[in-house]
């Protein structure tokens, strides 16, 4: 399945789930678009990422893909109150939350997720307030599944 297509079908999951949350999409890239594997935990993990800036940002968001021959480069970008130096620091460990009711796996998870497909996420602060989640996935070659 191509990137733009496998997105598309996480953002309607999605937002059947948070219905309320405002976002716009974009696709910045030539076409086709590169092959993407339909994976369920590949799924999962960006659900989890689009929750964790919906929760931060629910009245605007912006989710962007782009990508090349080897790489599809996807930033969900909210406009909450950004990230401080010790959530910076500590985001992605195990257990670490900055949630009343969270638990501290969300992100932990999918980062193993991606970094097991051979992806990777990051996080920073966007310049004029709020946090941009980038992440890198590698594009399906051949018979890849």
């Amino acid at each position: 399945m191509d990137a733009a297509t496998f997105l598309h079908g996480v953002l309607d999951e999605w937002q059947l789930l948070r219905p309320a949350v405002h976002y716009r999409y974009q696709v910045a890239g030539e076409n086709p678009a590169p092959p993407l594997r339909n994976d369920p935990a590949l799924r999962a993990a960006l659900l989890n990422l689009l929750n964790n800036a919906a929760d931060a940002s629910p009245e605007a968001m912006e989710v962007i893909l782009r990508w090349s021959e080897d790489s599809a480069e996807l930033e969900i970008r909210d406009h909450g109150p950004g990230l401080t130096s010790d959530t910076a620091a500590r985001a992605g460990a195990a257990f670490f939350t900055t949630k009343k009711e969270g638990r501290g796996l969300g992100l932990f998870l999918a980062n193993a997720t991606l970094e097991h497909l051979g992806g990777s996420v990051r996080l920073f602060n966007r310049d004029g307030g709020g946090a941009t989640t980038e992440v890198i996935l590698p594009c399906r070659k051949g018979n890849d599944t």
